[in-house]
């Protein structure tokens, strides 16, 4: 069994956004090698930890406004829990 460091780059790429090493590369367009380099605790580009949580459904945008809504598969989750889809 391969050990992983637990650094808080590598929890909040694996248990938060929910993302492999080879999306996380695909979806930042970043080599495997930079985001195993993240995960060994290389600083995460802003940019890059802001596509994380878009891809992952955390965030929806910067603005206040919008933090208690969030994507969950296409349906967008409003803060009554209700899930609403584009035609809705």
């Amino acid at each position: 069994m391969k050990y992983h460091e637990m650094t808080k780059n590598y929890i909040f790429r694996e248990f938060e956004c929910g993302l492999t090493v080879e999306e996380t590369a695909e979806l930042c367009f970043k080599s495997v090698r930079a985001i195993k380099e993240w995960n060994k605790g290389k600083v995460i580009p802003k940019e890059c930890k802001r596509l994380m949580r878009f891809s992952s459904g955390r965030q929806l945008s910067a603005y206040e406004c919008w933090s208690e809504f969030r994507m969950l598969s296409d349906k967008l989750e409003l803060p009554t829990g209700q899930l609403v889809t584009p035609q809705e």
